[in-house]
């Protein structure tokens, strides 16, 4: 029997993923590699992470990652390559130029990595229907007239395609596919599964579109990529179209048992007659079987018998840190894989961090990397006075942070960056006990080196379109440890008594790597809602333990300018969080575990 090895881009999605299981139930000598970026697959339930076997290799990872690609033709010997990443629906095409860059880039830096591996056999590219457009004739010499930024997109990849074919002999094959899929394993959002559901489309392209089953169009692909001739065009689709109306209304009589039949509805206009001669391909899955298996997978679905998203793998650098060290436990605790950076962003040559990423090949990178002390001085003091120090600040707390967001962002790997609160100061809008910071809102304060050059590096996160950026309060957690608030505190002679936002670490770590595994983008304020003065701690802690603590103080002028105190607006936290407590309830637990810690050991 034939073996072959596989590279499928696009294999955690629901159409690469029913290509995967076909593959490895019915070629047993095969092996496949799964590429897919987690950044892709948001509104996504993936299947292929249910498929279990020693011959399936999943890598994390975007098409536009060209090193990685070379790395993985090579490595595992590619000789038929898939790149199925198309949508099962009608787009409406929210971010089109978002949309244009990820498709026609991706495509581009694909065939460039395919340009160097001359063992490639075929490469099958999975476009739709939905590139005719409004042409009356749909078969694969006709004129293309797409009607959506979507469809545009995918038409470009194909003239790419067919170029890299004349000019590079690259095997490249086009399937075209229905622009409708139905079947058993398909993820919620596509148009089916939104009709099923019994939400409401929005399309810019009212055109009949024809229906395919997945097991039907998987069959259509493995015969283009071991059938089709290089160069050429294939139209894979059902023998019916629909419009979405039709659609809704057959959908609501199967699922209310009334009699339906798909008889009354037109023949598909786009002509797969070139599949059927060529490739001796032909659907096999009648539209209305098709359409109960849909129902059937949404019902087990809805009863909570739900897939997963694929494998995660998390890149940490400062997992050595403090903070650092408290999410590296996190994802022990959560039997979520992670791998320490070894190089160090901004010390390292950036080509050496871009290599061990690429290495990796993880679905997240997070950095704890900051500089906030230093030999002899155990706080941001440290980055006071020479340029000596300002050259470890803005490395540190600039550039490396930077650096990462740089790479991930051009690698299209999410990227989650912790920040600080200490940007910011009281203001005449801001004032003390009032308005919270926003997310919008920029650093405004700069009385410490330490602040000023975190701030910049604040503004600059907002440009990069893959990073997730978590500016943290004054740090708490339970521990006997200087760097928590509380133990800090009690430590003191004297302190102020200014309000400021809080971390409570053990609840905001878990949140953070919620956000982190749901792919959440832009800045996030991961505060705990609530200020809390330091005469709060001092009071509580004396209810503890001892009366015989450090007094308060009202806030001078000298304190207010020499420090960043703050507070944040967490509104958006508790709305993507409900349950999370306030600062002072976290701060109460704290003051708890740390009398215990400090009773502990001084006996």
């Amino acid at each position: 029997m034939t073996s072959h090895n596989y590279l499928i881009a696009g294999g955690f999605g629901s159409l690469g993923a029913n290509l995967v299981s076909t593959i490895l139930e019915t070629e047993p000598q095969s092996e496949v590699t799964v590429l897919d970026c987690p950044l892709a697959l948001q509104d996504a339930v993936p299947i292929a992470d249910t498929v279990r076997s020693s011959r399936l290799h999943r890598v994390n990872g975007d098409i536009a990652n060209e090193k990685l690609l070379i790395k993985l033709f090579e490595e595992r010997n590619i000789d038929v390559a898939f790149l199925a990443m198309m949508r099962s629906g009608i787009s409406s095409s929210i971010d089109p130029v978002q949309e244009a860059r990820c498709n026609l880039l991706g495509v581009t830096h694909f065939l460039e990595a395919l340009r160097s591996f001359a063992k490639l056999r075929c490469f099958v590219y999975v476009s739709s229907e939905n590139v005719y457009g409004s042409s009356p004739q749909k078969v694969e010499t006709a004129s293309l007239k797409p009607v959506n930024s979507e469809a545009a997109s995918q038409g470009g990849c194909e003239a790419m395609l067919n170029a890299y074919f004349i000019s590079y002999g690259i095997p490249v094959v086009i399937a075209r596919l229905s622009s409708l899929i139905c079947g058993p394993a398909m993820d919620a959002t596509n148009t089916i599964g939104t009709l099923i559901e019994g939400s409401n489309i929005v399309t810019t392209d009212a055109f009949p579109k024809s229906v395919i089953d997945v097991r039907d169009a998987v069959s259509g692909l493995l015969a283009c990529a071991k059938k089709g001739k290089p160069g050429e065009i294939y139209n894979v689709g059902g023998d019916r179209e629909v419009t979405i109306e039709q659609l809704r209304e057959l959908i609501g009589k199967l699922k209310s048992g009334g009699a339906a039949s798909e008889c009354d509805l037109p023949l598909a206009s786009m002509d797969s007659t070139k599949a059927h001669k060529e490739l001796a391909w032909h659907p096999r899955v009648p539209l209305l079987k098709a359409l109960k298996d849909s129902l059937h997978y949404y019902a087990i679905q809805s009863s909570g018998k739900v897939y997963h998203r694929g494998e995660l793998k998390v890149l940490v650098y400062g997992g050595r840190g403090w903070i650092g060290g408290q999410l590296v436990a996190l994802l022990k605790d959560r039997e979520v894989k992670y791998v320490l950076g070894k190089r160090r962003p901004g010390t390292d040559p950036d080509e050496a961090v871009l290599n061990e990423i690429v290495d990796v090949a993880p679905s997240h990178v997070v950095s704890t990397i900051g500089r906030t002390h230093g030999p002899g001085v155990n706080s941001i003091a440290y980055l006071e006075g020479s340029a000596e120090r300002l050259y470890e600040n803005v490395r540190d707390n600039l550039y490396a942070p930077c650096v990462l967001a740089s790479i991930c962002d051009r690698l299209r790997i999410h990227f989650t960056y912790v920040g600080t609160s200490s940007i910011f100061h009281s203001d005449n809008v801001h004032s003390y006990g009032g308005k919270g910071y926003s997310e919008n809102d920029c650093g405004n304060y700069s009385g410490t080196s330490y602040s000023a050059v975190k701030g910049r590096t604040d503004w600059l996160m907002r440009y990069y379109s893959t990073t997730l950026n978590a500016r943290m309060g004054l740090p708490v957690n339970y521990e006997l440890d200087c760097r928590n608030l509380v133990a800090r505190v009690i430590g003191f002679s004297r302190v102020p008594d200014i309000p400021d936002s809080i971390t409570v670490l053990p609840d905001c770590l878990p949140i953070l790597l919620d956000l982190m595994i749901k792919c959440h983008r832009g800045t996030i304020n991961l505060v705990n809602p609530g200020p809390v003065r330091c005469s709060q701690i001092i009071e509580l802690y004396r209810k503890v333990v001892s009366n015989h603590l450090c007094e308060t103080s009202k806030p001078e002028s000298g304190v207010m300018c020499s420090c960043a105190h703050c507070v944040l607006d967490a509104s958006e936290l508790q709305r993507l969080h409900p349950s999370l407590r306030t600062a002072i309830e976290g701060i109460k637990q704290s003051v708890v575990e740390v009398a215990a810690a400090h009773e502990a050991a001084h006996k």
